[in-house]
């Protein structure tokens, strides 16, 4: 994604495929988010978490954007099942450094942190049981293709 189109984002509101945490947020915070852009993005869209951002939109920086890196790799890889494949890239904005973590449509769905994840606006919920079985069904039918993402609002 270029960095123009990452900045015009990052200043855009939260929404379904956008969300916004800082460093200090706590490792199961990553992941609920991780799994549920992985679960709901629909294919041809980019989910992106941006770490370095108050939910107001404040960019508060990173203080090292490698070590926060290696940090998601661990918890995409070794916490979600299963893995979340996802790009990151470091920009700077207002001067600070920011992260922002893209997320495509995983043909591996449903994925898991504990409970299956699906976005509902600016939101990561547990999956309902009819969302869960959507998932699955997602993983071997042409269904999938369509993104999830689309198609939830009827089911809540």
């Amino acid at each position: 994604m270029t960095p123009q189109a990452l900045l015009e984002r990052l200043n855009n509101n939260e929404d379904g495929f956008t969300e916004r945490k800082t460093e200090a947020a706590k490792p199961a915070e990553f992941r609920q988010t991780l799994v549920a852009f992985a679960n709901s993005v629909p294919e041809g869209q980019t989910a992106i978490l941006f770490i370095g951002v108050a939910n107001d939109g404040k960019v508060i920086g990173v203080t090292n954007s490698d070590t926060l890196q290696k940090k998601l790799r661990g918890i995409a890889e070794n916490d979600c099942y299963p893995s979340v494949i996802w790009q990151s890239q470091a920009f700077s904005s207002d001067g600070k450094n920011v992260v922002a973590v893209l997320i495509e449509a995983s043909p591996e769905r449903p994925h898991f942190a504990g409970p299956a994840f699906v976005r509902r606006g600016s939101e990561s919920v547990a999956a309902s049981k009819e969302v869960y079985e959507q998932l699955i069904a997602s993983r071997n039918t042409k269904a999938g293709k369509s993104g999830l993402g689309q198609a939830k609002c009827s089911l809540w």
